[in-house]
Order: C-alpha cells, then sequence, then structure tokens
C-alpha cells in the first residue's frame, strides 16, 4: 500500500460518516477519539520512531543520560563511532556485576575501557555502564511521541489502508456514548486493529489482549454467573461457593 497524508477535516468527515447520527459528537469530541486512537496504535506497534544524539558530561557520580525532547522509548545505542551499546536491565547489572555503580572506564583489569552496557532507568533517564571519565556521545534509536492533530490542516503520512483501520476504531470509541448494541456490535474494530499490531510487532501476540482479539481468552466461559453481583457478601459467598466446589472435586479424584 502507498503512504499518504490525509488532514483531519478529511478525517474528521469519514469518521462521522461511521457514526449513525453526528450530531451526538462535537468535533473536539472526535478529535480526542481519533487522537487516543494514534496513541493505542503507537504503543502497540511503535509506529513513529526518531533517532537522537545525547552527550554524557563528564564528571557525573551516577553516569545518567537523560534524553530530552520526543524520544518516549529508547530501543537501540551505538557510541560515536557506531560499536553498538547492549541493552541490559539494572537488575542484571546488579546481579552480573557486583559493585557496578562505581566502575569507571579508567578502572582497568576486567572493567572494560569503554561504555559496554545501558540500562533505562526511566523513560528518558539511562544509565551507562561503566561510568565514562570523559564527555562521550551517544546516538540513540526509539520511538517517538505520537503526533498529535489540533487544526484542521495538520496531517499523518501513513499506509493508505492504516486510515480505514484507524478511523474504524475511533469510530469504536465513540460509539461508547451511544452505548447499547451500536457499541457491541463496532467491538470487532478494535479486535481487528490489535491483530493487525501483531503483524507487526511480534511482542504483541504474547499479550492476553492479543489473545481475547483472536477468540482465545475464554476462561470467564467456565465459570458463568447464572445472576448479577450484589453487595461484598455475595462476592465472598460466590467465592466460598467455588473454593467448596473444588476442594470436594479433589476429594473425588483422591
Amino acid at each position: 500500500m502507498a503512504f499518504i497524508n490525509v488532514t483531519w477535516a478529511t478525517l474528521r468527515t469519514r469518521l462521522q460518516e461511521r457514526l449513525d447520527s453526528s450530531q451526538h459528537w462535537v468535533d473536539a469530541e472526535l478529535l480526542i477519539k481519533f487522537n487516543d486512537t494514534l496513541r493505542f496504535w503507537n504503543l502497540l506497534t511503535g509506529q513513529w520512531r526518531t533517532t537522537v544524539t545525547a552527550t554524557y558530561m563528564h564528571p557525573s557520580s551516577d553516569a545518567y543520560l537523560f534524553l530530552s525532547g520526543t524520544m518516549i522509548w529508547p530501543m537501540r545505542m551505538e557510541l560515536a563511532d557506531g560499536t553498538p551499546v547492549e541493552k541490559v536491565s539494572f537488575a542484571s547489572l546488579h546481579l552480573a556485576i557486583p559493585g557496578w555503580p562505581a566502575h569507571t572506564t579508567a578502572d582497568g583489569g576486567a572493567v572494560p575501557t569503554t561504555v559496554k552496557f545501558w540500562a533505562p532507568r526511566s523513560l528518558q533517564l539511562l544509565t551507562l555502564y561503566p561510568r565514562p571519565v570523559a564527555d562521550t556521545t551517544v546516538t540513540i534509536d526509539g520511538i517517538m511521541d505520537t503526533p498529535v492533530l489540533a487544526a484542521d490542516g495538520d496531517f499523518l503520512d501513513l499506509d493508505e489502508g492504516l486510515y480505514e483501520d484507524l478511523l474504524d476504531l475511533a469510530a469504536h470509541w465513540a460509539q461508547y456514548k451511544d452505548g447499547g448494541p451500536k457499541f457491541y456490535d463496532s467491538v470487532p474494530a478494535l479486535q481487528k486493529l490489535v491483530l493487525r499490531a501483531g503483524d507487526i510487532n511480534e511482542e504483541i501476540r504474547a499479550t492476553d489482549i492479543y489473545r481475547k482479539a483472536q477468540g482465545q481468552d475464554r476462561d470467564r466461559d467456565h465459570y458463568p454467573r447464572v445472576q448479577p453481583l450484589g453487595d461484598e457478601a455475595d462476592v465472598f459467598r460466590e467465592v466460598g461457593e467455588r473454593v467448596t466446589r473444588a476442594v470436594r472435586s479433589v476429594r473425588r479424584r483422591a
């Protein structure tokens, strides 16, 4: 499919066409629903990527590297000469390298003389190991902030076929305002987008939301509820009955 750019004015018109009565939603509501849809898609796939250059300024006692700007999820790092730096976790540093916070590139011995690992401390705060003893510039690839549409002339540059799925999901979330059959009949729009995300990001396929979109998560079907729950006493009563049935079943098999 070709990449095309479409303005928010055009997208809003196409979104209104998907709703039975566009008078139920003002333009500001539709804008919120569509921007939320874009954020959801970026969360699932990392659609919008960016590359930033950051410099660790010596001296620093903790080797923290702060990422300013639009990157919200760093994924890959390399030194200025193109040498890749391996991503690890804080837990692995603590387990594999005792006393690692005190190590520097000037220590010698078993301690590397250049940065070998990086670990995310938060979304925009990274730690380098070992701590450099000189200013060190790195290049980082990652996911950027989701674009936010605001004016009629704002546009997105996406796969032509993707627009339809995004509009369908935005309409699904907008239908929540009406509820009832209109909302439930639009649930397949959410399932379709999640399944499409699984084709792009393999990690999504291991999540509950992906299994539910496939119709594989049927745990609730094994515990049908014959009447709605009331107060806390009803909750504890139902749980107690389930436990009693489970114990009796185990005893019979024994």
